[in-house]
Parts: structure tokens; C-alpha cells; sequence
């Protein structure tokens, strides 16, 4: 099977795992939306930061060097694996004993205990996490698709019982509990994998030598990302951060699901042909096609229909989060292809690259942040736009460098992605103006809405010139039904 085929299997089957978690999760959350508050969301949303900042800790950027060594042998394997048990358990102690002085940070004493609680997730996760390296290596997404489902069904079903008999915030901690300690066993059984009592000390600092720059990298990206919750949290409180919080997870959340399944797929599979550059640039420049066209017209049209999708989901009580919603769909667009850049750094060996370049945006990332509260969370979602836009084109004609590709070239592959897009934006949004007006229910606006844009870009896409869309076309039949 040739690379791009590979590449493309994984991230079909990493794209149907999303798809299926994504499912479940939106369900889910249309459920506690309406039996839970928004403050209930926001005070988990701030034990999430310290759980999020402590899980970088606890996996210490080993996975990354696991998938990218060319060579590896039980030695690593076990090495890794004791390494991440350690972690876990002793970042869920630190975890659980600094706790208080986190809920002094937000003004919010019940963080204290969801803190504690939330830190069994770091053990559950260390004693899993070699294994799901160990089948990321091996390009198995298939398994890892069927553990990651039943995971988070087991974690929906726990959450929605705990809801409904009025358990509050605590549904939503026991949720990621549950379905990351339903994982351990299945991980476990479809890796066919178990570790030995070894630990070799010079191995450890091979995989440390590579891990320790995604490590910081991971945490400067951390801080990036999550300084929007720790800013909000911290001077808007928790209701805002509440509406917030689930803006984000409704859009910008699902589609880095989509580039990061994709991801996945093709850090593994450059990391093995990471000397031929023309391959890896070709290969690159493909996907990077393959991504656009899926996620630039679904920012466009989400953006479009903010509002009836807010109001659907949600309800009229998170009506705040609707400017905030639509924002992050253009966000939401460029990160898509933006998050393939750390694909090409750690691909290439160049973990250091990674983090010296997250050291260069981080002030400005907080800068945007703490300059938004002045308008409220609708600031802070405009503001972090304008940096990480700007930023979007920086840091790709950095990586892009790398594997010598040229910034015209990269951009040019993604023109008939943005072409078709407006193209599609511009007839939903007059009919979407048309529909508004008629007296006709929200849900049937929505289908005659969405099933129209699905079937002018579906049309944009077949009427193509593009050779590259043709190729990718021949290739998604090939794949589903096989080379006749």
C-alpha cells in the first residue's frame, strides 16, 4: 500500500471515529445543555485548564518520539511505557494537592474537589498511553476507532444518568473519568502488546532527548491555547466562561478533530520517508488540498448559521454565545490546515524549531486575550482571530521551508477550496435570508439550508477541472470499493 493510501485509510478511519465521537458528544451535549447551567459548564471548563496543563506533564512528549524513531524495539517500548505510569501517578498527586490553590486563583472553592477527582484521569491515561502509541506507529486506526467510540459512549451514558438525577457539574467530570478508564482494558487487548519489567536509563534519554522540546512545545502551546479560559475565567467568571467554553467546543473542538485525524495519519507515515523530501512535500500539499475542501466550506456555512444552530443545540439561553460561535468558524477554518504545521516539524526531527516558535507567539496570543475582556467574550474570540490569523501565514512559510515548499505553492493548493467555498456561502446565505422570513420551523430552515450547500459544493466539487480534486476523487472510490 503506497503512503498516500495509507495516509488517506487512517484518516478515513480516524475521520469516522471523530465522526462517531462527535455524534455522540453533540447528542450528548444537547441533553446537559438543557438539564445543566452555563455556570456548571464554566466551572468545569476551568478544572479542564489545570487537567489539560497536567496531562502535557504526564505523557512528557514520549508518544511523539515513539512514533517518529525509524527504529524501535521492546527496550523503547517498555522504557515508554514505565516512564508514563510514573508520570501519571505522580501528576495526579501534584494535581490533587495544588487544587486549592487553583480554586483560590478562580474564587471557586468547588474546584478544589473536581480537581481531585478530575486527576484519576492522569493514572487511567499513563497506563494506556504506550499502547496507543504502540498502534499509532503501526498505522492501526482502525482499533483506535472502535476503542475511542465505546470510550466515549460509556462516558455520554455516564454523564447523561449522573445529569438527570441532578448531579449538576458533576456529570461532566465523571464523563471524561468514565470513558478514559473504559479505554485502559481495550487498548490493552487490541495492541496485543504488554510491557516488560525493564527499563533501560540510556533509552529513556534517547526518547527524552527528542520528547523534551515537544514537551515545552506542548506547554507553550498550551498556555496559547487554554489562556483564553484562564483570562476569562479568571476576570469574566464563570457564566461567560460557560458561554464561551461551549462555543468553542461546538465548533473550533470538532474541526481540529477533522485535521487532527488527518494528522495522525500523516505524522507516522512522513516520519518514515522523512529523507525524501519531494515525496513528503507532494504527499504534504495533498492533504493539505484534501482538508481545505472539507472544512472551508463547513466554516462558511456554519458561520452563516450561527444563530439557528446555537438556538437548535443549545437553546435560547446561550443566545451569548452566538457572536462568539461565529467567529470561531473562521478561526476554526484556518487552524484546520494551520495544525499540520507541527505535523511537518516533528516529522522532520526539528522538535526544537516547534518550540522556539511557540515561544515567539505566546505573548502575543496573551496580549489578544487580556486586550479582549475590555468587550466582554465576543473580544477575546475577535482579538485571538486577528493574532492567530496573522500568525496562520508565519508559521506555515517557516515549516514549509523545511521540506522546500514555496508559500505560492501552498497557498495555490488551497484556492479551490476558498473559491468553491464563497461560491456556496454566497447562495445558502441568500437563501438562508429568504427562508428567514417564511413561516416555516427552525429545524426544517436548517435541512433546506445545510441539504442545499451540501449539494452546490458536492456539484462545485464534480464540475472541477482540478486535476488534483479528479486524482483525489478516483482515489476515495478506489478506497471504498476497491481497484476493479
Amino acid at each position: 500500500m503506497g503512503i498516500l493510501r495509507k495516509i488517506v485509510s487512517g484518516a478515513a478511519w480516524n475521520t469516522l471515529s471523530q465522526l462517531g465521537r462527535q455524534v455522540i458528544s453533540l447528542a450528548t451535549i444537547m441533553v446537559l445543555a438543557r438539564l445543566l447551567r452555563p455556570e456548571d459548564f464554566g466551572l468545569v471548563a476551568m478544572s479542564y485548564v489545570v487537567k489539560t496543563l497536567a496531562y502535557i506533564f504526564a505523557s512528557m512528549g514520549i508518544g511523539s518520539a515513539i512514533i517518529q524513531k525509524k527504529e524501535i524495539d521492546e527496550g523503547y517500548l517498555s522504557t515508554a511505557y514505565w516512564a508514563s505510569v510514573t508520570s501519571g501517578i505522580v501528576i495526579a498527586l501534584i494535581v490533587s494537592i495544588c487544587s486549592p490553590l487553583v480554586a483560590r486563583f478562580f474564587h471557586r472553592q468547588e474546584l478544589t474537589a473536581i480537581i481531585i477527582v478530575t486527576s484519576s484521569i492522569f493514572v487511567f491515561g499513563g497506563v494506556s498511553a504506550t499502547h496507543r502509541d504502540y498502534l499509532e506507529r503501526n498505522m492501526r486506526f482502525k482499533q483506535i476507532a472502535i476503542i475511542d467510540f465505546f470510550g466515549n459512549c460509556a462516558g455520554s451514558v455516564a454523564a447523561i444518568a449522573m445529569a438527570v438525577q441532578g448531579m449538576g457539574y458533576w456529570s461532566l467530570v465523571i464523563q471524561e473519568i468514565a470513558a478514559t478508564a473504559f479505554k485502559v482494558p481495550l487498548f490493552w487487548k487490541m495492541s496485543k502488546w504488554h510491557p516488560k519489567f525493564i527499563f533501560h536509563r540510556e533509552k529513556f534519554k534517547d526518547l527524552f532527548g527528542f520528547s523534551v522540546y515537544v514537551l515545552m512545545s506542548n506547554l507553550l502551546n498550551f498556555f496559547n491555547r487554554n489562556g483564553d479560559n484562564i483570562i476569562i475565567g479568571r476576570f469574566l467568571g464563570a457564566t461567560q466562561l460557560g458561554f464561551y467554553d461551549l462555543a468553542y467546543s461546538l465548533m473550533l473542538k470538532p474541526l481540529q478533530y477533522i485535521s487532527h485525524t488527518t494528522s495522525r495519519a500523516l505524522f507516522p507515515a512522513l516520519s518514515k520517508v522523512q529523507d525524501d523530501k519531494k515525496l513528503v512535500r507532494k504527499t504534504y500539499l495533498q492533504m493539505v488540498k484534501i482538508i481545505s475542501l472539507i472544512t472551508f466550506p463547513m466554516m462558511t456555512g456554519l458561520a452563516i448559521i450561527a444563530r439557528d444552530i446555537i438556538m437548535l443545540i443549545y437553546g435560547p439561553k446561550w443566545e451569548s454565545a452566538i457572536p462568539v460561535f461565529t467567529i470561531l468558524c473562521f478561526v476554526g477554518a484556518w487552524q484546520s490546515v494551520g495544525t499540520t504545521v507541527g505535523t511537518i516539524l516533528l516529522s522532520q526531527g526539528r522538535s526544537s524549531l516547534a518550540f522556539k516558535m511557540a515561544v515567539t507567539i505566546s505573548p502575543f496570543i496573551w496580549g489578544a486575550f487580556w486586550l479582549g475582556t475590555r468587550w466582554g467574550i465576543t473580544g477575546v474570540a475577535a482579538c485571538y482571530a486577528i493574532v492567530s490569523g496573522s500568525w496562520w501565514l508565519i508559521s506555515h512559510a517557516i515549516a514549509n521551508r523545511l521540506i522546500n515548499l514555496k508559500i505560492f505553492t501552498f497557498l495555490k493548493s488551497l484556492m479551490p477550496a476558498i473559491i468553491y467555498s464563497l461560491i456556496m456561502g454566497i447562495f445558502i446565505m441568500f437563501l438562508h435570508n429568504k427562508l428567514i422570513d417564511e413561516t416555516i420551523s427552525l429545524i426544517t430552515r436548517l435541512i433546506t439550508i445545510i441539504s442545499c450547500g451540501i449539494f452546490i459544493y458536492i456539484l462545485l466539487l464534480f464540475s472541477s477541472r482540478d486535476d488534483e480534486i479528479y486524482r483525489f476523487r478516483s482515489k476515495l472510490v478506489n478506497l471504498l470499493y476497491g481497484n476493479r
